[in-house]
């Protein structure tokens, strides 16, 4: 024991431990992908912006216009706001406030098709005793519900046309879903936006490019280290 420890006194240990180092950071540099291919039609924002998460920052170019897509988005917000509080006469659509073509041509002929069918119904006498929870006043019942028939066909049929409405709503907001995940650059974090090169409008992207990065307000690095081990009896 007295020998150990007069070699413990003797013997040096290194200072130094040389091995390989990865360091980490918790956020990184989010890069924004170009969703279809195309040419760029603008950039709504500038180098060294800070954006918030979900902004968009830029456009690529379709055959409609951003405009018109966040006031079919609007409208169609409107019509589920109305379904959801039971206020059906109050849902309106008219082709004269924009004209829809293009990528969403389709899916507003068909829900403008189903509004109309809703709206004609809305406008028959026999409506006023859905939105009151009453029945018309009529001779001809049927004796076992209590219920006039002509009320109970129609509210059966005014609610398969609200049925098909309905469908017809969530039919339009994946279109304008797809529509935006293809033609809009959005930021996926908080952050200041960087350009990796000159931006500029025509500009040709193809889908799954890096079209510009978010680079996070704050990082967190760490650091990993291997190293050999030297002595069992000296950390």
């Amino acid at each position: 024991i007295i020998l150990l420890i007069g070699l413990s006194g003797i013997i040096e240990y290194p200072d130094t431990e040389y091995g390989e180092c990865i360091i980490y950071a918790d956020n990184v540099p989010q890069p924004v992908m170009g969703g279809t291919e195309g040419q760029l039609g603008s950039m709504l924002v500038s180098d060294g912006d800070y954006v918030r998460r979900n902004q968009p920052l830029g456009l690529i170019k379709s055959s409609v216009s951003f405009h018109d897509v966040l006031k079919l988005e609007a409208l169609v917000q409107s019509c589920l706001e109305n379904i959801q509080k039971g206020i059906f006469e109050k849902i309106s659509i008219s082709t004269s406030h924009f004209y829809v073509s293009g990528e969403f041509q389709g899916s507003f002929q068909h829900l403008y098709w189903t509004y109309r069918q809703l709206r004609s119904n809305i406008q028959s006498p026999l409506y006023k005793h859905i939105s009151n929870g009453s029945g018309p006043d009529t001779e001809h019942v049927n004796s076992s519900s209590g219920v006039p028939v002509e009320f109970r066909e129609f509210e059966k049929h005014f609610f398969e046309l609200l049925t098909e409405f309905i469908h017809a709503i969530n039919d339009m907001n994946v279109s304008i879903s797809t529509w935006k995940q293809k033609n809009l650059l959005i930021a996926p974090i908080d952050g200041t936006v960087v350009f990796p090169e000159v931006m500029f409008q025509n500009k040709q992207i193809t889908a799954g490019e890096e079209v510009l990065y978010i680079d996070p307000p704050v990082k967190n690095y760490y650091a990993q280290v291997t190293v050999e081990q030297t002595s069992y009896s000296y950390v």
